[in-house]
């Protein structure tokens, strides 16, 4: 996980990834996000809810059968809902298991029966990251993709930060 962002992934070895990416095309209606693909092989989408000002991004890689998602800790706290729910989609539709991408996460994978906990688990981390990122950037809310956000906030900051010294 980058600091910026708060990513969790999803495991089934026995899933059919070509209707998981299908899935997001069409359903979740994901956006290829060319700006995202620095890895081969993989499918990079961004999926947004206007309304509540939100952009999720997803990789789904059909060779190695993995999925993962994202969002930027600059959001407003709504993505927090937005993102649960894009998660017990995916949990549910597919039989998949959900883990959080973070140093101070254990390494555990959540199946659907336990999605009540990994909320749990999941909200106290954003909470603490979030706060990290308002404590070295500000809380200014800015929904937006992680190409966005170091373009727009952390390298801008550093270029202050170094302008300074």
């Amino acid at each position: 996980m980058g600091f910026e962002s708060f990513r969790v992934e999803f495991r089934n070895p026995d899933a059919d990834f070509l209707k998981i990416d299908h899935f997001v095309r069409t359903e979740l209606h994901g956006i290829d996000d060319s700006e995202a693909s620095f890895v081969g092989g993989s499918n990079y989408y961004t999926v947004s809810d206007d309304r509540a000002k939100a952009v999720i991004e997803m990789e789904v890689d059909i060779t190695e059968k993995t999925i993962s998602c994202r969002f930027t800790l600059c959001h407003p706290p709504i993505v927090d809902v937005i993102f649960s729910s894009l998660i017990r989609r995916l949990v549910n539709k597919f039989q998949l298991e959900v883990r959080i991408c973070d140093t101070d996460a254990t390494n555990v994978w959540y199946p659907s029966a336990d999605l009540e906990l990994f909320d749990r688990n999941s909200g106290r981390l954003i909470s603490k990251r979030r706060n990290e990122w308002i404590t070295q950037f500000g809380k200014e809310q800015f929904p937006a993709t992680t190409v966005e956000v170091y373009s727009q906030i952390i390298l801008p900051h550093c270029k202050s930060l170094h302008a300074i010294s």
